[in-house]
């Protein structure tokens, strides 16, 4: 997509007082990250793992300032 070629977003216009598309705000991107996904898991499974990596990084973190 290039930000030159975009259709007149005046309609769009949020006050932001632009006269050209900027990439990172005007284009709307999504699905970047769907290749990363390896599995689909339950809400509480990903929180119990997220909630065991901090524990290991504070562990980890609290050993190296000993």
């Amino acid at each position: 997509m290039d930000p030159a070629k975009l259709e007149d977003l005046k309609e769009y216009d949020t006050n932001r007082n632009q006269t050209k598309a900027k990439a990172w705000k005007d284009i709307w991107g999504a699905g970047q990250g769907v290749g990363s996904v390896k599995n689909i898991q339950p809400v509480a499974d990903v929180i119990s793992e997220m909630k065991k990596e901090y524990e290991q990084a504070a562990v980890s973190l609290l050993a190296k300032n000993k």
